[in-house]
């Protein structure tokens, strides 16, 4: 394995020498996703971004709103990630000057007698939302309007819980093996040095879904300290395939929002944003490093068995396994609509 930090430092991407997969699932399950981070967006800034293989902008409109649209001037192919700017609201390309909304509609086209307003001289636009410090946007392969919402986070802003942190990494995998891993029993006792498998209850709520569970600090169980007291209980809701909130309640009180964003054929982007409750001063930092720092080498552990693992059609469930199928029953909905032509394995890869 080989890791590359990129050249903001806050991404790494992780290449395998031997990768192959063979899945057989549509690589852009419809649902809301984590465009970037809201601070990562500032204002008169365009942003270049690569999601759903598709290459695409971001930006804040006169209003200070994220909007995402598609990257190429219909005019004459410039990225406008690579040059273009912001002018009064709305992005505006390097190459000749057109101008388009928030919508990617065409607003402006230099020394035209009239501004082009036909479907082609307009960009693909997104639906967008910001919460809890992230520029969601909503992708739906038959352009379908959001049938869900991901809500505020109380614990982003309350004075009694640490600012969040976050590590986004990269992996070549499916967006939904990142997902059903949350509701594997059995690897948390591999992964995550559990002493078995994770209690789970699982709580379909249309494209929600409820997820709780009982857990021990992998370092109080190398400690022995296994009774009651030391054990957590987690509670997570899924919004759709890319938005994760997760509560742990114990002897340490944490928050975390994970993200998931199919790149292309190929990748997926793994955010991690967490926080942890306000104990002692001396304690509040180190608790909050001991969260991000664990899940961190855990997600980089689960990262290599994503990007090696082979897809089986009928996997070998055991009877305290039952919550992954009911997840893939669930999951099963953001492929709707779909067609065979959205299928493609991925490519077999020699980095």
């Amino acid at each position: 394995m080989h890791s590359i930090n990129a050249s903001n430092g806050s991404e790494e991407i992780q290449h395998f020498d031997n990768y192959k997969d063979g899945y057989k699932l549509p690589r852009n399950p419809n649902g809301w996703y984590a465009a970037c981070l809201s601070k990562e967006l500032k204002e008169a800034e365009v942003k270049p971004l690569s999601f759903f293989g598709e290459e695409l902008v971001a930006f804040r409109d006169a209003q200070g709103k994220a909007k995402v649209v598609g990257a190429y001037c219909p005019h004459m192919g410039a990225h406008l990630g690579h040059g273009g700017t912001v002018v009064e609201g709305k992005i505006q390309c390097p190459f000749h000057g057109w101008q388009f909304d928030g919508t990617g509609a065409c607003a402006a086209a230099p020394f035209a007698k009239r501004t082009p307003q036909s479907a082609r001289s307009n960009l693909d636009g997104y639906i967008t939302e910001e919460v809890n410090g992230v520029v969601l946007v909503w992708y739906h392969v038959q352009g379908k309007e959001p049938d869900y919402h991901v809500p505020e986070i109380p614990e982003m802003d309350l004075k009694q819980w640490m600012p969040m942190q976050h590590f986004t990494l990269t992996f070549r995998t499916h967006v939904q093996e990142i997902r059903e891993n949350f509701c594997d029993e059995s690897h948390f006792a591999f992964i995550h040095e559990q002493e078995g498998p994770a209690d789970i209850t699982w709580n379909p709520e249309g494209p929600l879904a409820h997820h709780h569970s009982h857990l021990t600090w992998k370092y109080f169980v190398k400690m022995g300290l296994t009774d009651e007291k030391y054990r957590f209980t987690c509670d997570s809701v899924f919004y759709g395939p890319g938005v994760l909130v997760s509560r742990t309640r114990g002897p340490i009180d944490s928050a975390t929002i994970g993200l998931c964003t199919p790149i292309d054929d190929e990748y997926t982007q793994f955010t991690l944003m967490g926080t942890s409750r306000k104990v002692f001063p001396g304690l509040n930092w180190f608790n909050r490093m001991s969260l991000m720092k664990t899940a961190k080498r855990d997600v980089l552990l689960e990262g290599e068995i994503w990007s090696h693992k082979k897809p089986l059609e009928k996997p070998i469930y055991q009877a305290h396994e039952r919550s992954m199928s009911k997840f893939q029953k669930w999951y099963e909905q953001f492929y709707d609509g779909h067609s065979q032509q959205e299928t493609t394995p991925l490519r077999v890869v020699n980095s």
